[in-house]
């Protein structure tokens, strides 16, 4: 799968890559990875599918939850892993606070996506959860959005 290639790509022993593992940096993109096209991507498939040998939706819905909860645990690592790669120099929101310069364009639209990402995935998980619990208390449909927001999120991650 695509984790473990990413994984591979930053820690084998290829050219650009070996990357030791107590390095920071090389855990950002695997565990983004992991959290975008492992996690997500399960969570999905989870609610999905009924080839499960269980096809009730509580329990599908209950597997969405667990997978998404993780691929929002997996994302903050990442998110921790690049924050302890920059500490260092003190670069943070693409700019570096010692020299007093902005990083290249294209890694500072890289950087700005990727918070935005985390904030509004992170939104979505408290979304689903608080959707979940309605739905439970009430049966009332809440949030019908969250399906939507959900794919495009997982997609703009990938």
């Amino acid at each position: 799968s695509v984790p473990v290639l990413v994984a591979l790509g930053m820690w084998g022993p290829l050219q650009g890559g070996s990357i030791p593992l107590s390095v920071y940096f090389g855990w950002h993109p695997v565990m983004m990875c992991l959290a975008f096209a492992g996690c997500m991507a399960s969570g999905r498939w989870a609610y999905l599918t009924a080839s499960l040998g269980d096809d009730s939706i509580d329990r599908r819905r209950r597997l969405h939850g667990i997978w998404m909860g993780c691929a929002v645990v997996t994302m903050l690592l990442g998110y921790v892993a690049i924050f302890l790669a920059h500490l260092p120099k003190k670069q943070f929101f693409g700019y570096n606070f010692i020299s007093g310069t902005w990083i290249a364009p294209l890694k500072l639209v890289h950087v700005w996506l990727g918070y935005g990402l985390l904030l509004a995935v992170v939104f979505q998980g408290i979304l689903g959860t608080v959707k979940l619990q309605i739905l439970n208390a009430t049966g009332e449909r809440k949030f019908r959005f969250h399906g939507k927001l959900g794919k495009a999120l997982m997609s703009l991650g990938i």
